[in-house]
């Protein structure tokens, strides 16, 4: 795969299925060259690199990634379109408070968005079909489509896993083949009747997460994070405006993400930071960029960076 090290540009996947292959040095770059919306988070430290492979066909978007560090992933998928994943890997995934194995089928919702936790080597797969086409086509072949799987949540197919492992197999036929061969339309309805087999009438997963204050206490954070990224706000007042202390944000935290609110939302600026120098014209300086995010100190900021990204800010920026 060629390494991108700057801002990689736009990239329109023929219509026939042109295969697209791409190694990100930032997750969130993913929107520059397709139309997911992406919110991604790093949370382990060190160089963090997202392998793409995309393949485009009329009905049917095909979408393979791996990611080398435990990722917070939120965002939306593409608009107006049915989309599910299949998890390739055996590392950590936890989806909408439930646990992802490869006996999963992931659903990305609408317009409402998606949400999870990844761990490191992450690898997945997903289909992503316009409503349109999944109607017809379902009608065509007798299907029925559990309106549930259009909501952002973890799937148990009616089957059992070998067709999860039969369609994600059809999948990668594509995404990796011996020669760059065009994918049909008849081998998009091949893969779609497969996809529309394994998603009928699934049972939806619904685990206890880490409890409805402290849930809820985690999203308020975030929320206040969110809205305040220039000022940087102290942990203490977004306790206050949680309505929980300290202790309790601390261990809410630690338990969904694996480190403090503290350091989340150092790591949340960061990431901000990161895509910004690989975005945003050279003629504007680190602290230009630095200090909107509510970074005023450039030498603890090197070293923050560099331990969290292995490189300084004038590195990423080439």
């Amino acid at each position: 795969m060629h390494h991108i090290k700057k801002r990689p540009d736009t990239v329109e996947c023929a219509a026939g299925g042109r295969l697209f292959e791409i190694v990100l040095p930032e997750p969130n770059l993913i929107e520059k060259m397709s139309p997911w919306t992406t919110n991604f988070r790093q949370i382990d430290a060190g160089p963090m690199q997202t392998q793409l492979r995309m393949r485009n066909g009329k009905a049917l978007s095909l979408l393979e990634i791996g990611m080398d560090r435990a990722v917070h992933q939120q965002g939306q998928a593409p608009p107006e379109t049915l989309t599910l994943g299949i998890v390739l890997s055996r590392s950590r995934l936890r989806w909408k408070n439930s646990t992802v194995d490869r006996k999963s089928l992931l659903s990305f919702g609408d317009e409402s968005g998606f949400e999870g936790l990844s761990d490191a080597s992450f690898h997945g797969i997903t289909f992503s079909v316009s409503d349109v086409e999944v109607g017809m086509l379902a009608d065509r072949l007798g299907l029925p489509i559990n309106s549930a799987i259009r909501s952002s949540g973890v799937f148990r197919p009616s089957q059992d896993a070998v067709g999860l492992q039969s369609l994600a197999g059809l999948a990668l036929s594509y995404l990796r083949p011996e020669c760059d061969v065009a994918m049909t339309q008849d081998d998009e309805e091949a893969i779609l009747a497969l996809l529309l087999q394994v998603a009928s009438l699934p049972g939806q997963l619904n685990e206890r997460g880490i409890g409805q204050k402290r849930t809820r206490a985690v999203r308020m954070a975030l929320e206040i994070m969110e809205e305040n990224i220039e000022e940087n706000v102290p942990i203490s007042r977004i306790c206050e405006a949680s309505g929980v202390s300290l202790r309790t944000l601390n261990r809410a935290f630690r338990e969904v993400y694996g480190l403090g609110p503290k350091a989340y939302y150092v790591r949340m600026r960061l990431g901000l930071l990161r895509r910004a120098l690989l975005e945003s014209d050279s003629s504007r300086s680190v602290a230009d960029l630095a200090n909107p995010l509510g970074f005023w100190h450039m030498g603890q900021l090197a070293r923050d960076y560099r331990s969290q990204f292995g490189e300084l800010p004038s590195e990423t920026r080439g």
